[in-house]
């Protein structure tokens, strides 16, 4: 196949006439003329190849015969690939929404809804980029119902699944649609064990697809096979949708994997390491054992910022200011003055600690009042030899584990408090919110939810606690009962706290009876921080009341993990194309003494 291949640079269009020999698996560049610029194009690409090494050595470039290098070579060739994502929308009425669930709830669609619905029944390979609250889930029930097809599925987190398919009740899904919701977990195993069986659907939500970030995890892998089969099987008539509220929390290049699954080769980076090269400045480093490698330091905020223009068509950002009329959230951080005697202990931990994570991980630990220390308990038959002190591997010879003596000491993990002025700080809230009666608390350790629980129960609080450990409920008294947490936030007639870990509960939960949120310590993991916010700042929150967020700062590791937050929080504002705004995290400052 002889054609001309046309490269844009400076300005200026080169032109390159080129042999192309396509076969099932691989497209050769037979005959290309000589030139850096074509090469760098080439290596863009996914699966390329010099055979100059092979035998018999031939001098020419290959890439893998894949959708994403098909639809790139098109564009190189003068086509326009992109002509179905560049048609004109056409939105659907608003009042082409007329559910009979929508009146019983006195609820209308609002307009980011209405622009979902309208480009997934348009566009069909999309990810709607939507803050939490603005109702992706009736978004997505609305297509599938919308779009005349009948199998679906619907993967998500474990933590968000449960909830969704309370609102698939709840808005009496035409009882056509056959659905399937699995975690991602289990998608894994599908594709993996079930994969010659596998009948694929019609379509697919990805759900929290942030999930989805990592290039390498198996998770990403299965959903990016499975959507490629849909695209193989169904063309234009599938449909590949990717839902989250925070597709880019940690960092621009976290859009990557996400495009390439909505639509391989939309963006022109064939890999994850040439995306993060054009975004992200890369120095090269040395190890001990003189090799080089290269490391990410900091991003091209020039590059970020025209990232919106690069997935528009396939990717559109909804916030809920430009759909809703709420509140801001108005951030307030409230500081202690730790005594000399904890700064001591801390300069102690930060001299002794093995390296940087597990310094910052024992200061975050004692700002919160406590110490996890490892106790021996007694002995265990080592793990490695079975508990019989050999180890065969290749040849018999004495266990590493245990040094052949069979067991070897076991621990547990024990946690040692110490003072914070962070319990103080926390009962002056929960008495400043008693009278309204649901309040939210938020913490990153199993140690601090516990001290929370009883400072909680001190102060004659129920709780709904969800932390990683089950989800529990418990009386003023403290004593455990056996109402759900959900109900006894919603039903219990008296003060109610939701206490969770962020990583645990920032799916699938509505906490707006609460309109104020504490995190009691925080973790550098901003999407869990994000997510958790907006448990509170949702459409159904007394719009009065607004939605208040409170910060502990105790010792400087907790504002070197907000500062880390919001450096976080303005990449993710740059690559949304969200420009020039305040992000919050430190609008205002209390002293603890003055929270009365």
């Amino acid at each position: 196949m002889q054609t001309t291949l046309r490269i844009q640079s400076n300005g200026l269009i080169h032109k390159f006439p080129v042999r192309l020999r396509i076969d099932e698996k691989r497209i050769l560049f037979d005959k290309i003329p000589f030139s850096k610029l074509l090469n760098a194009e080439i290596k863009s690409m996914r699966g390329y190849k010099w055979h100059g090494f092979d035998d018999p050595p031939m001098k020419k470039w290959s890439v893998e015969n894949h959708p994403r290098n098909v639809f790139q070579l098109k564009a190189l060739m003068g086509e326009n690939p992109y002509e179905w994502f560049d048609r004109p929308l056409e939105l659907l009425p608003g009042e082409a929404f007329d559910r009979p669930e929508y009146e019983l709830e006195g609820i209308e669609i609002n307009g980011a809804q209405i622009d979902m619905v309208s480009r997934a029944l348009q566009y069909h390979y999309q990810i709607w980029a939507a803050e939490q609250g603005l109702g992706k889930t009736l978004a997505a029930i609305e297509v599938m119902e919308r779009s005349g097809k009948l199998d679906w599925w619907y993967i998500g987190p474990k933590s968000a699944l449960a909830s969704v398919e309370l609102e698939f009740e709840k808005w009496n899904v035409s009882k056509d649609i056959r659905l399937t919701t699995m975690t991602y977990e289990g998608l894994v195993t599908k594709m993996r064990y079930d994969f010659d069986n596998l009948v694929t659907p019609d379509g697919v939500f990805f759900d929290e697809s942030d999930y989805l970030k990592n290039d390498t995890a198996h998770r990403t892998k299965a959903a990016q096979s499975l959507a490629d089969l849909i695209r193989e099987q169904r063309g234009f008539e599938g449909y590949v949708l990717l839902l989250s509220g925070t597709p880019a929390a940690k960092a621009p290049l976290d859009w990557w994997s996400q495009c390439e699954i909505a639509w391989p080769g939309f963006l022109r980076e064939g890999n994850f390491r040439a995306f993060e090269i054009r975004y992200a400045h890369m120095e090269e480093h040395e190890n001990l054992d003189g090799v080089t490698f290269m490391r990410r330091n900091g991003y091209k905020e020039d590059e970020v910022a025209k990232l919106p223009e690069r997935y528009a068509g396939l990717a559109t950002v909804y916030r809920k200011k430009d759909y809703l009329n709420l509140p801001e959230k108005k951030y307030k951080t409230i500081r202690m003055k730790p005594s000399n005697k904890v700064l001591r202990v801390a300069k102690a931990l930060t001299n002794v600690a093995p390296n940087v994570i597990t310094g910052l991980t024992w200061l975050r630990a004692l700002s919160s009042g406590f110490q996890y220390v490892r106790t021996q308990v007694g002995l265990e038959d080592c793990p490695v030899c079975g508990g019989t002190g050999e180890y065969e591997h290749p040849e018999i010879r004495v266990c590493p584990g245990c040094d052949g003596n069979k067991q070897r000491p076991k621990y547990e993990r024990e946690t040692r408090r110490v003072s914070t002025p962070k319990d103080e700080a926390l009962r002056t809230l929960l008495r400043k919110y008693e009278v309204h009666g649901r309040f939210v608390i938020a913490a990153s350790f199993q140690g601090s939810i516990d001290r929370i629980l009883e400072t909680c129960k001190e102060e004659g609080w129920a709780v709904a606690c969800v932390d990683g450990r089950g989800w529990r409920s418990y009386d003023a008294d403290g004593q455990a009962i056996d109402d759900k947490p959900l109900k006894l936030w919603r039903d219990h007639p008296e003060k109610v706290c939701f206490v969770g870990n962020p990583e645990s509960c920032r799916y699938g939960l509505t906490l707006t009876l609460a309109h104020a949120l504490v995190f009691y310590d925080n973790s550098f993991k901003a999407v869990h921080r994000l997510q958790m916010e907006d448990r509170i700042h949702r459409q159904s929150m007394d719009l009065e009341l607004g939605a208040t967020i409170y910060d502990f700062v105790y010792l400087q590791v907790d504002q070197l993990v907000i500062d880390t937050l919001k450096s976080n929080k303005e990449l993710e504002h740059l690559s949304l194309g969200v420009l020039n705004e305040s992000i919050g995290l430190d609008e205002e400052v209390i002293d603890e003494e003055l929270l009365d």
